[in-house]
């Protein structure tokens, strides 16, 4: 824990009273480091309240306590102090001071690698490989293997290694094609700055409404994980338009398939119109209706749009087609979408 404690506070810039507290960790002083830090801390320094969630959480300069650690550490996190967001993702993965919650994990995982942070890169990479909190993703946990070595710094040479040894382990796994899209979306990946407070569900629409579509779609792809419909479905829009992404209809459709799963209307939209072209899947004017009639719900504000999808559609097909695809819509919900097909 000392380890990474040291590791955690290097990088940062301390003046004063903090850089004081942390020279006087380095040199095993813990209970001058607490003193000097604690006030800080409760001053609202985020960088203080990390250092002190540690000393807590490792029982240097304090008794060994889970809970005051998570509760120092939440309030630097919340401050979008990124070094806080991996550790957070620590204390929700191990049930320390916290219920054990791999989702909520995961969540902090995304916002610390996105920030450049390589422990929670090379955590989140994990996270995919196993499908702990979020969708099982070879491609994506390929990536952040990827990331993860070529930001651990010399001095963790050994942290480096190791996440060196996972990246080739996956790529034994995995087909030419599977590796080349990894290593095309580790290329494509950028330190996000930080949000200054702005939750990632915000700041994911923020990014999208300026045409930020490389930053929407790291932002996205965290939320999408945790199988939330409507990001789903904009993950599986920015595939099929390579915006943000390389496209690839393939992995859109997948997406747009696991939020349609959910009933969100935009996704069975996109469904009705890659089935109607024919893009990404056989071209089936049954499921094309069936999928649009399903997102043409009253309740759904852009249902008018949709209904004319449907019935632009039903001008092309047979009596006997209609009733086919009226049927199918009927048995996908009656299965509650998982008979879809």
């Amino acid at each position: 824990m000392a380890a990474a404690f040291a590791a955690a506070t290097s990088v940062i810039a301390f003046a004063g009273p903090l850089e004081d507290g942390i020279a006087a960790y380095d040199r095993d002083d813990y209970d001058t480091a607490m003193q000097l830090l604690r006030p800080l801390a409760e001053q609202g320094d985020a960088d203080a309240e990390n250092s002190v969630g540690m000393m807590y959480l490792s029982g240097h300069g304090a008794p060994e306590n889970q809970q005051q650690a998570f509760q120092w550490i939440s309030k630097a996190a919340d401050q979008d102090n990124a070094e806080a967001e991996g550790h957070l993702g620590d204390l929700y993965f191990h049930g320390w001071g916290t219920a054990n919650d791999l989702v909520s994990a995961s969540r902090w995982y995304a916002l610390a690698a996105n920030r450049g942070i390589p422990d929670a890169q090379y955590s989140l990479g994990a996270m995919y490989e196993n499908g702990f909190g979020v969708t099982m993703d070879n491609i994506l946990a390929l990536k952040w293997a990827i990331v993860a070595v070529s930001h651990f710094p010399d001095s963790r040479a050994e942290a480096r290694r190791l996440a060196a040894v996972d990246r080739d382990r996956r790529m034994e796994a995995m087909t030419a094609g599977q590796i080349a899209q990894a290593q095309r979306l580790a290329a494509a990946w950028r330190v996000l700055p930080a949000q200054d407070g702005v939750t990632p569900e915000k700041a994911a629409a923020l990014a999208l409404q300026k045409n930020d579509f490389a930053t929407a779609a790291q932002l996205y792809l965290p939320l999408a994980n945790q199988g939330f419909p409507d990001d789903q479905s904009i993950v599986g829009a920015l595939y099929a338009t390579g915006m943000g992404v390389p496209q690839d209809i393939n992995e859109g459709i997948r997406w747009f398939r696991l939020a349609a799963q959910q009933g969100d209307p935009a996704a069975e939209d996109w469904l009705g119109l890659s089935y109607e072209e024919g893009d990404g899947v056989l071209r089936d004017y049954r499921h094309a209706y069936m999928w649009y009639s399903l997102a043409a719900r009253p309740a759904d504000p852009d249902a008018v749009t949709y209904a004319q999808h449907r019935d632009s559609i039903a001008s092309k097909m047979s009596a006997e087609d209609l009733s086919v695809a009226r049927s199918l819509a009927d048995r996908c919900i009656a299965s509650g979408y998982q008979d879809c097909d």
